[in-house]
């Protein structure tokens, strides 16, 4: 047996066990030759007694071998301890998921409770909850069901009492025919409504159609006028698609449609009527019906 170092002689001296007694309860038997005559041994070193902390020491009378045994009480204290542990993260668990629970039952109650007061606040005509009702419908969030028929109905309560967001909302279901048959003559009808506000983006729209002759005649001049007055609100697809329009234009158009831009600017914004006056091609017959197909060409008039 090696000697151990000097710095490990206090260790080994306070954990060795008396060699002289062994319980009558438990003795283990010799690994090797299976033999229960057996004795404690000593720690060797300090390094040992580390590497074998939860063991114990050995010597076989028999086959003059040493081994180790787990201390039962080392060891049934680390179960325990695992078990406490497990069952104290089963608890904390249950405690966790019985409160998202209460907190989900009681978020839907109060989304519940707003939705109703939403729907109450439509019902009576309130053109802003009516459109939040619409969008609610088409998400399908905000305890309402998805159902694209029943919003567009609500953006159309919303449009007639002027909601420039909900005519928009209402063009685009037209132009897009999603919830609603295709009719670009009422998606320009609606787009026209909110674009005669001020509102950029039905501005945007309404130059879209013109752009490319769905349910209005084709006209760049048209097209580059609401996109001019889009842009200066500072909407970029509107920019971007005007910039794109004048290498399209003679000279003469491009005129023609910064003049018209100054002059609808120039004018007071009519609440929800009809359009002002236009220099381009007149509209005659161009809101009678959805239109069979969209034109792809861009051609200078």
């Amino acid at each position: 047996m090696s000697h151990c170092p000097r710095a490990d002689a206090a260790s080994i001296a306070a954990f060795n066990d008396d060699d002289a007694h062994i319980t009558t309860v438990f003795k283990p038997a010799c690994p090797h030759c299976l033999s229960t005559d057996v004795r404690r041994s000593r720690w060797t070193n300090g390094t040992e007694r580390r590497q074998h902390r939860l063991e114990r020491p050995y010597r076989c009378r028999g086959c003059k071998r040493r081994f180790f045994v787990y201390r039962r009480r080392l060891v049934f204290g680390s179960i325990l301890a695992a078990v406490l542990l497990m069952l104290g993260v089963g608890v904390a668990s249950y405690l966790e998921f019985r409160d998202d629970v209460s907190g989900g039952l009681r978020a839907k109650r109060e989304r519940d409770a707003g939705s109703a007061e939403l729907l109450s606040r439509a019902n009576a005509g309130d053109a802003e909850a009516q459109y939040l009702v619409a969008i609610l419908m088409i998400e399908g969030k905000g305890g309402f069901q998805k159902s694209l028929a029943e919003a567009v109905k609500w953006l159309n309560r919303a449009s007639e009492r002027g909601h420039a967001d909900a005519q928009l909302q209402l063009g685009l279901a037209f132009k897009s025919g999603n919830g609603i048959l295709q009719d670009f003559g009422e998606a320009k009808r609606w787009f026209a409504k909110g674009a005669s506000r001020g509102h950029a983006e039905s501005q945007y729209q309404l130059g879209l159609l013109y752009r490319s002759g769905q349910g209005v005649p084709f006209d760049f001049v048209e097209a580059y006028a609401w996109f001019n007055r889009a842009a200066s609100q500072g909407l970029q697809p509107a920019t971007v698609a005007r910039d794109e329009l004048v290498t399209l234009m003679r000279p003469e158009q491009i005129a023609a449609a910064q003049a018209r831009s100054r002059h609808d600017s120039a004018q007071p914004e009519d609440g929800g009527g009809t359009p002002a006056a236009k220099t381009g091609p007149t509209q005659g017959g161009s809101d009678q019906g959805p239109v069979a197909a969209r034109s792809t060409a861009s051609r200078p008039k």
